[in-house]
């Protein structure tokens, strides 16, 4: 369900950012997904295929690249990046701290290529 979702964000950014989205250009759209988001890049790659055929647009692609949150101790400032959640500092055992780059999903950019 969520793959879907953000294949429609995919889309929509493009109609809102891409003039003239049927042209013969390769579009390609570099999104991160994080690890915690329970999709795939596989599943997310499908749904975004589908929606792209049924709009008729052509030579879009996306890239995905997998993100893992940090959490950044607030006690000692220990930076740790998760591969699962986590609960309390790995190092001072403190449970007061920040999460950052957590998004599950993002565009980070999208190139046009001329043919």
């Amino acid at each position: 369900m969520h793959d879907l979702l953000f294949a429609e964000r995919i889309i929509k950014y493009l109609k809102d950012n891409v003039t003239d989205l049927g042209a013969e250009r390769k579009i390609t759209v570099e999104v991160g997904l994080s690890i915690f988001s329970h999709v795939s890049p596989e599943s997310l790659r499908a749904a975004f295929s589908t929606l792209v055929e049924r709009q008729g647009f052509r030579n879009i692609e996306i890239s995905v690249a997998m993100t893992r949150p940090t959490m950044v101790c607030k006690k000692c400032s220990q930076e740790t990046e998760l591969a699962q959640p986590i609960f309390s500092c790995p190092k001072c055992q403190s449970t007061e701290f920040d999460i950052v780059n957590s998004e599950e999903f993002s565009i980070r950019s999208f190139k046009i290529d001329s043919k």
